[in-house]
């Protein structure tokens, strides 16, 4: 008698074989798959001094938006994190760039390996955090040729712009200043201090001889907030008007601010990302860059107040106007 039900249990055997090889061959080709993806694929650890902050949100989300698909990023807030958790993180996802938003993440991306090159932007003054030359990033600071075109173009009349440095973290900002300024028929004095006590009288004394006061971002210059207030103040009293790099200052004094646009410096700070990581180093020149855009800034309150003459046709160029 012919055995059936042998029959049918290899039929049955055969069919779950098979489709157990069809499963088997799935896996290997989604092991493929994922192990060639996950070699094409760029880590970049993102460091964000403060999340919370709107500047370093901006410069974040135009980075991410910037890389292509072949990179992920991770994102991390070090407001929240300690520096030993920080050093886990690194050893973790040991990634092939660190991006740094901010002086503080900056400062904690060193716990690194100096092997992992690192980009920053959103740092003011990044002279003074050293490094200079093993780092690539963006300038916060609008170049000076981009400030004074800005003042011709909006103060007509201002011709004797004086300024206050340190030559520990600006002297070379002041040798491409006098420069600029000299494209743009201006005159620019200059005067040094070493010591935030210095600050006041020789301001003084210096407004007495310039048309508008240049306050650049020098740790000196800029000690602290007691002495931003002062620097306003002192300007105040002498009738004269303060140029700066920051909208908030002009909201706090200053007549007409140039700042660079965050999201733009995250769109350059992807791009020296990703020709680090493709190992084309050689087409990151220079290292450091200067930011590309900029935001303009009006105090048209403080103007009028000066009694300061202005074009009012470049007024349509303002990005921001305190009136």
């Amino acid at each position: 008698m012919f055995d059936y039900s042998h029959t049918a249990k290899s039929t049955n055997l055969r069919h779950v074989l098979g489709k157990l090889a069809t499963v088997m061959c799935v896996c290997a080709l989604l092991s493929l798959c994922l192990s060639t993806s996950y070699a094409d694929t760029n880590k970049v650890l993102l460091l964000n001094s403060d999340n919370s902050v709107n500047k370093f949100q901006l410069a974040q989300t135009a980075f991410e938006s910037s890389l292509t698909e072949d990179f992920v990023v991770v994102e991390k807030n070090v407001k929240e994190l300690s520096r030993k958790s920080l050093r886990a993180l690194f050893n973790q996802h040991q990634p092939d760039a660190i991006y740094t938003i901010g002086s503080q993440a900056y400062e904690v991306s060193k716990l690194a390996s100096k092997e992992i090159p690192i980009v920053f932007s959103s740092i003011l003054n990044w002279h003074r955090l050293g490094g200079e030359k093993t780092s690539f990033g963006v300038v916060n600071e609008p170049p000076s040729a981009m400030i004074f075109g800005m003042i011709n173009y909006v103060f007509p009349k201002v011709k004797r712009i004086g300024v206050l440095y340190s030559p520990e973290y600006n002297a070379e900002l002041m040798t491409t200043a006098e420069v600029s300024a000299q494209d743009f028929n201006l005159s620019l004095h200059t005067k040094s201090v070493k010591r935030p006590r210095q600050v006041a009288a020789r301001l003084e004394e210096m407004l007495e001889k310039v048309d508008a006061f240049w306050l650049i971002a020098d740790p000196i210059v800029m000690a602290d907030q007691g002495m931003v207030r002062s620097i306003v103040r002192i300007a105040d009293k002498m009738n004269k008007p303060i140029i700066s790099f920051s909208k908030g200052l002009t909201e706090f004094g200053a007549v007409l601010s140039v700042e660079s646009d965050d999201a733009t410096m995250g769109r350059q700070a992807a791009a020296i990302v990703s020709d680090l990581v493709s190992q084309r180093q050689s087409e990151v020149a220079p290292q450091v860059q200067e930011p590309i855009g900029s935001h303009v800034s009006l105090n048209l309150k403080k103007v009028k107040r000066l009694d300061l003459s202005y074009n009012k046709q470049a007024l349509s160029s303002i990005d921001y106007i305190v009136r």
